[in-house]
């Protein structure tokens, strides 16, 4: 009767090399997975901050606002504010005097646009730490800005004579805005400043061309 042959101890000690390999080489690999993943998604940086921008604009990554606005910050801010004060001033007049249907929903949409703005300018303003104001700004000095005797003669106005005054003073106005924000975009600042003052001079672009297709179509019922 032939007996059951026994692995001697040398092929026992090569399935144990090849045994030990394998595990070794499972190591080495799960290691080299682990290392791409992680050099392939970096943790974020925690200096960075994602925040909104002005009304119009896009969320951005950008470093945390400073402490601190520059003079050309205080100075768009603070004359926009007033700046817009005018344009929320003319647009109010329209319901009741103005008579295209248009143009009073385009007046109101600037109302609301614009006090909006004004009321996160103001925001903006209270929650930084202001320099020293060495100087006052004059409303009446600022670009586009409308005369007292323009607002009253707007006020005195109605029907088609007042939807005329309102596209021929709110383009004008508008214009200076663009004019104003082109201006702060030319200096150094705050960059979320400075977002505000692009897609205020976007939205204000659009405005003026309704501005103008809206005094063209009442200039041709007109004529």
């Amino acid at each position: 009767m032939t007996g059951i042959r026994r692995p001697g101890p040398a092929p026992v000690a090569a399935l144990l090399a090849a045994l030990l390999a394998a595990l070794l080489a499972g190591a080495v690999g799960a290691g080299l997975a682990g290392c791409t993943a992680s050099e392939a998604a970096p943790p974020a940086d925690p200096a960075l901050t994602v925040r909104p921008g002005g009304p119009g604009g896009r969320p951005a990554t950008e470093p945390p606002a400073p402490a601190e606005l520059s003079e050309a910050d205080l100075d768009f801010l603070e004359h926009m504010i007033d700046h817009h004060g005018q344009a929320i001033e003319l647009a109010a007049l329209a319901p009741g005097r103005g008579e295209d249907e248009e143009l009073l929903a385009l007046a109101e949409r600037i109302a609301l646009a614009q006090e909006a703005e004004a009321a996160e300018m103001r925001a903006w303003l209270d929650r930084r730490t202001l320099p020293e104001r060495t100087h006052a700004h004059d409303a009446q000095g600022m670009p586009g800005a409308l005369s007292a005797a323009e607002l009253d003669a707007a006020r005195a106005a109605s029907g088609a004579a007042f939807d005329a005054a309102f596209v021929r003073l709110m383009i004008r106005h508008h214009e200076g805005a663009i004019e104003m924000a082109s201006e702060r975009l030319a200096a150094r600042g705050d960059s979320s400043v400075a977002r505000l003052a692009g897609s205020m001079a976007d939205a204000q672009r659009i405005e003026i061309d309704r501005l103008r297709g809206i005094g063209e179509r009442l200039a041709g019922l007109g004529g």
